[in-house]
């Protein structure tokens, strides 16, 4: 099945995941309601975030959340944030994720961790080159960047990242696309997904 992911992106000014968004208001973080726990033989802590798009996202996707920097491979474990999304306000931009044992706050990130056989990135316009890499640390000199998309005008045929890992290969997680380009730049992503 292909997704698309978050229509038409705007770059921002610092590297960004390809397939996620970032938190603008925190809101409830429910422990077991029984126990008023959170750990192993509880029940599932239920969290809320407002974010800038829950354009998709989907119920049931796995979501991996935390700040930037912490984004880094290897990631340090308990840094980030492993849960799933099981509810989305589309009006209000609110995503209810299950499992997380940590709250999160605003401006860090909420990205898919599902995996796929294919990823393609296809610039709309862009006044620079856009840098595509597996880590939050993505720029020009990095060396987690695997690729560059050149300058596109919106006119004649884009250069499109493809990213696609074989019939029988290896699957890429998706919270390891990211990318660093020049503010305002616009893109579009979507992802064959396995399984």
């Amino acid at each position: 099945m292909i997704r698309a992911f978050g229509g038409i992106q705007t770059v921002g000014a610092a590297a960004q995941p390809v397939f996620g968004t970032t938190i603008t208001a925190v809101g409830g973080f429910a422990p077991d309601q029984f126990t008023g726990k959170i750990g192993p033989g509880n029940n599932d802590v239920i969290s809320s975030y407002t974010v800038n798009s829950v354009i998709g996202f989907l119920k049931g996707d796995r979501v991996v959340l935390g700040t930037g920097s912490k984004f880094v491979t290897p990631a340090v474990i308990g840094d980030l944030g492993n849960g799933t999304i099981i509810g989305i306000d589309t009006t209000n931009k609110i995503l209810t994720i299950q499992g997380l044992v940590k709250q999160f706050a605003v401006n860090d990130f909420v990205v898919l961790a599902e995996v796929a056989q294919a990823v393609y990135i296809t610039p709309r316009i862009t006044t620079g080159l856009t840098y595509i890499g597996t880590d939050e640390t993505v720029a020009s000199t990095d060396p987690s960047v695997f690729d560059v998309i050149p300058i596109f005008a919106g006119t004649g045929v884009p250069y499109v990242g493809r990213y696609e890992s074989g019939m029988n290969g290896n699957p890429f997680n998706l919270n390891q696309f990211w990318l660093k380009g020049t503010n305002t730049d616009t893109f579009f992503a979507r992802f064959q997904q396995v399984g």
